[in-house]
């Protein structure tokens, strides 16, 4: 920013001696006018007693003003807004919990406008605490700038003095140490926003913008005709042929209307913009004051030392304000209301975002966001593995109905989703009745095992898993099971991606569980290695088991840790909650909506606004999440790293970014209500010329030269309105402005530019100068400059553009009238003004430097939320069923499915774990990955929902609605057959050995969302079980069903049953054959052995045959 200030400001340094040396006349001339001014009467010399009278009253009246407006912004402004948000903060306490769901469930959802509208005034609060940081920066970047042109004046000033002029060098030092360190603080405050800093240096320098041409600042005209009227020098000719040496001077009013111009950057509130009135106030009394102390009013200086003149300079400081005031209340309202909708959408997203959090642990959020379908893998060298089983759970499933099955899972697995929380043990999955957690996957684990070794987070385990058994009751009892070693991690699936554990490791922990005893906690012994050296867990040796693959293996029993104050908080607590199964069952009706509420559509922002609830639950449940803000900022960084100092916002841009941007740049600022702006801009015009032309009339000449000047006047004025209704006219009739940026862009700058130059040579015409025309010129520039918003290169063209106007261009001759032999214009702009001109303009230019930044910054951020939104919403709607989140409500507690006929099927890769062990862990997640990858793309085309992954098994199905839309058992089966076709095909491209068995079943089971944690949407009961046994027993590459997804088939396609799907042309043409099994007993590859009464009779392997 300082470079491009500097860069901004280099013009000054060829335009004030260029000004100098077009401000020499030739000598007789301005001997002649020497001689005329000292013969002139002039005011006496200001006496030193009213001198110091003059600067006492006036430094106490700046004084008083500030006062004034500092104890109203503390005592009148700062509490409403306060209150205001106090106000916000009660009601979203009343309404916040109560939409998540932790009141009254019967919230009456036609507030949610009020909410929604609260939400919006919170939005804007927090807009001013964000942004006014910013607004500190913007402003003081402005005010260096202009502590940089005032310190070049100065030096221009001194140097170039004429050597008999007198100098106060103590004055002078003190001037220059004032602008220096306004200067100095100023550039600290653009890196380092701070208002403490900010506000003194702003306030002493609009008292010495105030005063600066006053004694013994500056000379008076007094003095300069009575000391130096001799002086053949560029000031002192200047101020006495214009008159320029008094407060209401032409440089003077340029300097005020400048600074005026300049607030709404300085300025960082818009309410503050209204106590600048004190300031022209105070303008107004010290130019009388002045008037009746230091100056006697003669015939000679009625212009300019008149009531009229004082009159006229406060109305066209009023007149500055007010066009500031207007600037700084549409950039404001323009800034927070893109801040509010950046919010809202980042909001919405941020609650999608929440519930990814659910699914997969945080670590592994950024790299599935960044990179949609890759592979991401890693290798634990140890964690430990901990799987939990609710036992004889098939008798609750018999004895409960499926709402109360639902509440009972959840109850219990909620409980140790607390206390794995609370002991911070990170929950993989559940599935069905099973509970999986683990220790030492994720990086706060890893990074404590290296520094202090595993036994340390292992105990952690222990402790879980102590409370955990402390649940138990006499009716619910636990088998677990623990196994610690190396373990292969990665996130699987385009559907449902799921953070999974490979490896012998989990296979080790799943037969611990299975072969403990109920109530008990079973361990091997690579864990129990761990607690020798803990004197603080305590572990019994049970002897060899036998376990399928391994043999006999040693075993143990955990009995107890040695319970820290805080453990036996949390136990008490957990006994304590096992006891209240009322109130349990009444949060977690009021909890269960979580999710679903989340993932409804439209109510993101509406029904879940409480910030605060969100907090609670996660201090509840000792969550450790990512700010999604920067999720948002990792995903707008870019591969281009390369730091600019002009528009560093480009940086990461693409080519494609930059037309999008331009585009939505173009459409959303430049577009933005360009006819209303047009309109406004031609009747100021046109008022403008209607006053300027009565006073022209009521003060020109009656001669034929004048009739003419005031002809080309008018002439110039109607082109200029011209101009603008064509304009209008074209951009209303066509959309080629809205459609072509860069030609629309263009066309508007050339015509700001003409305009302004017609503009120019309308006052250049007129033989009569007037000050006022200097300041209404000004002024026009000022708003033709920063009319269309335009960017920060195109708006470098008006500073190119007040150089040659400051230059003097010879517009008479351009217009044909060459009579003009030196060219200058009839404007009159000191060498102050026409730097003040030209600095401006570089204002308007850092403005819009500021502006466009802000503009990238927030097209970033928008396209950072829609990316992450879009990329989370794909990854959130195969969490659940469509029709399961569509029938969500709000408050109401999730129902439980119960499913008549739905058919499953599971499949499992055979010979992938002998594979896994000799690759890579981003190898063996790569290949789960590719192969459900393709079972993904069979879900699309047989229309089966995805339900589960649990290793390298893979589960989906159809049944009724909400599951799935339509019910169409033969698209089971055929997805099952696929599933053993694509995994043939993808083995024998890689040249491995791996094939796929797959169980098909048809019955009942229920749905339902279960846990705190890890959400997911389950199906469970004996149907799955049955399942998991058509699985294990099928015969490697093919298919196996039971004698109840069979009739399903056949009924199908005899369509006998109304509730399936007739058979599509496309499902007809694949036919199947059933073969029965012969075989006595069904075995598994373990050697395990099942009647067939436990999946409801005989079974069939399943092939296809080609249609015709």
């Amino acid at each position: 920013m300082t470079t491009m200030v500097a860069s901004l400001l280099f013009p000054l340094l060829l335009l004030f001696p260029a000004a100098s040396g077009n401000r020499q006349r030739e000598s007789g001339l301005v001997d002649l006018e020497l001689e005329h001014l000292a013969r002139r009467k002039v005011p006496g010399n200001p006496e030193e007693e009213n001198l110091l009278k003059f600067w006492g009253i006036a430094t106490g009246l700046y004084v008083a003003a500030c006062l004034i407006i500092v104890g109203a912004w503390a005592l009148l402004i700062v509490p409403r807004e306060q209150e205001a948000l106090d106000e916000i903060d009660d009601d979203e306490e009343e309404t916040g919990a109560t939409t998540l769901g932790f009141g009254d469930p019967s919230l009456d959802y036609r507030n949610i406008s009020n909410v929604q509208q609260k939400q919006r005034k919170r939005f804007k609060q927090q807009w001013l605490q964000e942004n006014s940081g910013h607004n500190v920066s913007l402003g003081a970047s402005t005010l260096f700038m202009a502590s940089c042109a005032l310190i070049f004046y100065r030096i221009i000033r001194l140097v170039e003095q004429p050597l008999k002029m007198q100098t106060l060098w103590g004055l002078l030092f003190c001037e220059f140490a004032f602008l220096l360190a306004s200067a100095a603080v100023s550039f600290r405050c653009i890196h380092k926003p701070n208002e403490m800093y900010y506000w003194p240096v702003l306030l002493a320098s609009m008292f010495y913008t105030l005063f600066m041409h006053l004694p013994p600042l500056a000379w008076s005209c007094t003095e300069l005709v009575t000391k130096y009227a001799g002086e053949r020098h560029w000031y002192i000719e200047q101020a006495l042929h214009n008159t320029d040496c008094s407060p209401q001077g032409s440089t003077a009013q340029q300097v005020l209307m400048t600074w005026m111009l300049l607030t709404p950057w300085l300025i960082p509130r818009f309410k503050m913009m209204y106590l600048l009135w004190t300031f022209v106030a105070v303008y107004l009394i010290v130019s009388l004051l002045y008037r009746k102390l230091l100056e006697q009013e003669s015939d000679d200086h009625k212009g300019v030392l008149s009531a009229f003149s004082v009159g006229s300079s406060v109305f066209y400081m009023g007149v500055a304000l007010v066009v500031a005031t207007a600037k700084k209340f549409y950039m404001e309202k323009s800034q927070r209301n893109k801040f509010v909708n950046v919010q809202q959408r980042q909001q919405a997203s941020g609650k999608l975002y929440e519930i990814l959090e659910y699914m997969v642990p945080a670590h592994v959020i950024i790299p599935m966001l960044k990179a949609p379908g890759s592979v991401i893998s890693e290798y634990v060298d140890c964690a430990s593995i901990l799987f939990i089983v609710i036992e004889d759970f098939d008798r609750f499933a018999s004895t409960k109905t499926p709402e109360d099955l639902l509440i009972f899972l959840n109850e219990q697995f909620t409980r140790i989703d607390e206390i794995c929380a609370e002991n911070r043990v990170t929950k993989i999955e559940t599935v069905g009745e099973e509970y999986v957690a683990c220790v030492g996957v994720v990086p706060a684990d890893k990074a404590t095992s290296r520094s202090e070794g595993h036994g340390h987070i292992l105990e952690r385990l222990f402790r879980a898993a102590e409370q955990i058994l402390a649940l138990q009751t006499e009716e619910v009892q636990f088998k677990m099971g623990l196994h610690t070693g190396p373990i292969k991690a990665g996130v699987i699936g385009h559907k449902l991606p799921r953070y999974r554990l490979f490896g012998d490791t989990i296979n080790t922990a799943a037969r611990m569980m299975q072969k403990s005893s109920p109530g008990k906690l079973q361990l091997s012994e690579a864990t129990a290695a761990y607690c020798k050296d803990r004197e603080t867990v305590r572990v019994k040796d049970i002897g060899k088991i036998e376990m399928k693959g391994k043999g006999m293996v040693q075993a143990y029993h955990f009995e107890s840790i040695v319970a820290s104050s805080r453990s036996n908080r949390m136990l008490n607590r957990s006994t304590t909650s096992s006891r209240g199964d009322d109130s349990v069952r009444a949060r977690l009706l009021n909890r269960m909506p979580l999710v679903g509420g989340l993932l409804k559509g439209g109510g993101l922002v509406d029904a879940f606004s409480s910030e605060d609830a969100e907090d609670i639950e996660d201090k509840k449940f000792g969550r450790e999440r990512l700010d999604f803000k920067t999720i948002l900022k990792q995903m707008e960084e870019g591969d281009d790293q390369k730091t600019n100092f002009i528009l560093s916002q480009k940086r990461g841009f693409t080519p494609e970014m930059e037309q999008d941007w331009y585009m939505w740049f173009h459409t959303n600022t430049v577009c933005k209500k360009l006819a209303a702006r047009m309109d406004r801009q031609t009747i100021v015009v046109s008022l403008l010329t209607i006053v300027e032309a009565l006073y022209i009339s009521t003060t020109k000449s009656e001669t034929k030269q004048s009739r003419y000047d005031f002809t080309k006047f008018l002439a110039c004025r109607l082109t200029i309105v011209l101009i603008m209704m064509a304009l209008r006219a074209f951009s209303g009739s066509t959309q080629w402005i809205h459609r072509n940026p860069f030609g629309g862009q263009t066309l508007l700058l050339i015509t700001s530019i003409v305009t302004s130059g017609i503009f120019f040579a309308s006052y250049d015409a007129m033989a009569m100068p007037s000050q006022n025309f200097n300041l209404s010129f000004m002024l026009v520039y000022f708003l033709a400059s920063r009319q269309y918003n335009l960017l920060f290169y195109p708006s470098l063209t008006f500073i190119a553009f007040a150089l040659v106007l400051m230059g003097r261009v010879d517009t008479d001759a351009l217009l044909g009238n060459s009579d003009d032999p030196n060219g200058d214009s009839q404007l009159y702009y000191s060498c102050l003004g026409q730097g003040l001109f030209v600095a401006l303009s570089c204002s308007n230019a850092v403005v819009a430097h500021d502006e466009e930044q802000s503009s990238r910054l927030r097209y970033k951020a928008l396209k950072a939320v829609e990316l992450t939104q879009d990329r989370i919403d794909r990854i959130l709607r195969t969490l659940m069923p469509p029709l399961v989140v569509q029938g969500m409500r709000p408050g109401e507690p999730h129902r439980s499915h119960h499913y008549k006929l739905a058919t499953i099927a599971q499949s499992d890769l055979c010979g992938f774990t002998k594979l896994a062990s000799s690759k890579s862990p981003a190898e063996v997640v790569g290949f789960i990955s590719d192969l459900f990858g393709l079972f993904d793309l069979l879900t699309d085309v047989h229309k089966v929902y995805k339900i589960e992954t649990v290793g390298d098994a893979y589960i989906a199905g159809m049944a009724e609605q909400p599951l799935t839309e339509q019910n169409s058992p033969l698209s089971v089966l055929l997805f099952g057959l696929d599933m053993v076709v694509e995994t043939d095909k993808w083995a024998k491209n890689l040249g491995v050995n791996v094939t796929c068995r797959v169980g098909v079943h048809h019955g009942e089971c229920t749905g339902g969302i279960v846990g705190n944690d890890m959400q997911r949407y389950h199906l469970f009961g004996e149907l799955l079980t049955s399942l998991d046994i058509l699985e294990s027993t099928s015969v490697e590459g093919r298919v196996q069903i039971s004698l109840k997804a069979k009739d399903a088939v056949e009924a199908q396609l005899a369509l006998t049953n109304p509730n399936f799907q007739a058979p599509t042309a496309d499902l007809l043409r694949r036919l199947v054959t059933f073969e029965r099994r012969t075989v006595p007993q069904l075995v598994t590859s373990k050697g395990e052995t099942h009647e067939y009464n436990k999946v409801g009779g005989i079974t069939f392997l399943v092939s296809e045959q080609p249609g015709k």
